[in-house]
């Protein structure tokens, strides 16, 4: 008589590592984009050794860069977590940008490198909501005027929300829900005085081959936010089909970004809608559809620009690991 072991599987983490940023995505307004991280460690620590390859897809700036992430998703208990980020960037900016910046005082100015150190704190009250709290300090080598510097130094906080669940054969729920707090003083060392509020939630509902999502985000920016912080779209993820620096060739100080997606068997149609501003001057609504092959790593996409002076097309494609 053989005996039979049955093992019992391990529950999902209540502090989850920090979401991979590897990446290699082509745009045809921007080019290659190339960021790599290389996780090393256990299931509950973790060090990230992170690589930046001209990234020129997701901000105002473009960078490249190396990085340091070390993590605990479990000090004493499943609900406390750690981690320690350091990055060195050099950045290149486009013409339009400091165009921008030249006309338009409250901007603060370009950087020629940047300096950031992020050590936060996360505290789970259950498997699916978690907050986190540290700081983040930035020294910002000023392009004109190095190798002087400037300080972007702000407390951080940031609440979430993720569930997923099942209630029939074949149909599935997805939900994330999160906002985040940064608040830079001169209490903290900063020379630059802000506080940035962003919010987002995305919804999945997936039946068999077909799955719906829909996703929102608001910011809005009080003070003078260095430009890494300012809000921008039109890149590969929002406002598909616009460029980003005709949007707001200097970011802006308030957005909001709004997508509805069908896909049959990853072969997806989306429309998104999206508009960066700074308060007191006019908030254009810009809108944009298309299509493409959309999986959980590979894309595929073309965007065209719906409002837009001109009829043009805009394709995208890369992974995300």
């Amino acid at each position: 008589m053989t005996a039979t072991m049955i093992s019992k599987a391990e529950p999902p983490p209540w502090i989850r590592f920090a979401p991979s940023k590897s990446k290699f995505v082509y745009h045809s307004d921007y080019g290659w984009t190339g960021g790599l991280d290389i996780p090393m460690g256990s299931s509950r620590h973790r060090v990230t050794l992170g690589l930046a390859f001209g990234n020129d897809d997701d901000l105002i700036e473009e960078y490249s860069g190396v990085g340091l992430r070390v993590e605990s998703r479990k000090v004493a208990t499943d609900r406390l977590g750690l981690s320690l980020e350091i990055s060195k960037s050099r950045q290149t900016w486009q013409e339009a940008t400091l165009t921008a910046i030249a006309s338009d005082p409250a901007i603060p100015e370009a950087y020629r490198t940047r300096l950031m150190v992020e050590p936060l704190v996360t505290f789970a009250f259950s498997p699916h909501v978690r907050l986190t709290a540290g700081v983040s300090i930035s020294e910002l080598e000023s392009l004109p005027r190095s190798p002087e510097s400037q300080m972007a130094s702000a407390a951080v906080a940031s609440l979430g929300y993720d569930q997923r669940w099942e209630p029939a054969s074949g149909l599935t729920h997805n939900m994330a829900a999160s906002y985040q707090w940064r608040s830079a003083r001169d209490a903290l060392g900063s020379d630059l005085e802000y506080t940035r509020h962003l919010g987002r939630a995305r919804y999945a509902y997936e039946q068999e081959h077909n799955t719906v999502t829909a996703a929102v985000t608001v910011g809005r920016i009080t003070g003078r936010a260095p430009l890494f912080e300012r809000f921008s779209l039109g890149d590969s993820t929002t406002l598909r089909g616009w460029n980003k620096f005709d949007v707001a060739p200097a970011g802006g100080d308030a957005m909001f970004h709004q997508s509805l997606e069908y896909a049959y068997r990853h072969v997806a149609f989306f429309v998104d809608t999206g508009s960066v501003w700074t308060p007191g001057s006019d908030a254009r609504v810009r809108a944009s559809t298309g299509f493409g092959f959309h999986s959980d790593n590979v894309f595929l996409t073309v965007g065209f620009p719906l409002n837009a002076d001109e009829v043009r097309a805009t394709f995208m494609m890369g992974v995300r690991f």
